[in-house]
């Protein structure tokens, strides 16, 4: 038969432990939702080849490298993508709502494939071994993928800021990248559904790139907030 006195130390362990696991729950809703440390990589992924394509087009512009153009536009033509659901919500300055227009100017440097592959034929001039390679990355495209990242092309702004709700499946890595027209300061934050900063890239580019592992799936913010006095045409793209 169980004392009284047992029953009443019974029941107050049972309260206490309602109340730790009461605290414990609440502590894991305002957890953030990432996992620290690396996580092991097989293969490189589409984020990993688009930055790297990124950096190679750079280049190549820089150094007029046709070799390096036609390289960067194959790598960008091989990784899948689909167009990302809805459209950004934008946060515009008090001056812009009221109606002032932002200032005007000229376009920015397109990177696209199309426009590699454009200005290495300019480069590549009567060059034949360069117009093969030029000819086999215009014929390159999706292998083996059926759908891919999420990709948008639009314009955020002056001094606005573009956000996205995506959701990332826990477990796997996952990836923001961002590049823009070359003619401001872009910044990129990504925040967890508990409204932890996740990740950050805000150097004084608009080159942005966010990694980070969910230890869960859930929902996330992506954030381009373009810092300069004239809109600024991007790409996003996540895995």
């Amino acid at each position: 038969m169980v004392k009284k006195t047992q029953m009443g130390w019974i029941g107050g362990m049972s309260l206490m432990a309602l109340a730790v696991g009461s605290a414990f729950n609440a502590a894991s809703a305002n957890a953030g939702n990432v996992t620290e440390g690396k996580v092991a990589v097989t293969a490189p992924d589409a984020i990993d080849i688009l930055v790297t394509a990124e950096r190679l087009a750079a280049y190549g512009l820089k150094e007029n490298d046709a070799v390096a153009l036609i390289q960067a536009a194959k790598m960008k033509k091989s990784v899948p993508t689909q167009a990302m659901a809805g459209k950004p919500k934008t946060e515009k300055p008090a001056d812009a709502k009221s109606g002032k227009t932002p200032e005007k100017k000229e376009a920015g440097v397109d990177t696209s494939a199309d426009a590699l592959l454009a200005r290495a034929t300019v480069l590549a001039g009567d060059n034949a071994s360069l117009k093969l390679l030029i000819a086999d990355a215009r014929a390159t495209g999706i292998r083996g993928a059926v759908r891919g990242p999420g990709r948008s092309v639009t314009t955020v702004d002056a001094r606005s800021t573009d956000s996205y709700q995506v959701t990332f499946r826990g477990g796997e890595m996952a990836g923001v990248i961002v590049k823009g027209d070359g003619d401001t300061d872009l910044d990129l934050y990504v925040y967890d559904e508990n409204g932890n900063r996740i990740c950050a890239d805000a150097d004084t580019t608009d080159t942005m790139v966010c990694r980070w592992n969910p230890s869960w799936t859930g929902s996330f913010t992506i954030r381009v907030a373009n810092l300069g006095n004239v809109y600024n045409q991007y790409t996003i793209i996540h895995n």
